[in-house]
């Protein structure tokens, strides 16, 4: 069985001031963490929501 981790930070980045919420959903290969995708959200719940959909839909 694969195994992921969601997770969620926030950008101090001026670039990203609509959207400062980053999220990535990662993926355990082999004994490395790789990003399996990622994206933008307006808040950290949103953020959350959008991950989770993205893992979902793997």
């Amino acid at each position: 069985m694969d195994k992921y981790i969601i997770e969620i930070s926030m950008s101090p980045d001026e670039v990203h001031i609509l959207n400062p919420y980053f999220w990535c959903v990662l993926k355990l290969h082999e004994t490395t963490w790789v990003n399996d995708g990622f994206g933008w959200s307006i808040s950290p719940e949103d953020a959350w929501t959008e991950a989770n959909k993205y893992y979902q839909n793997k």
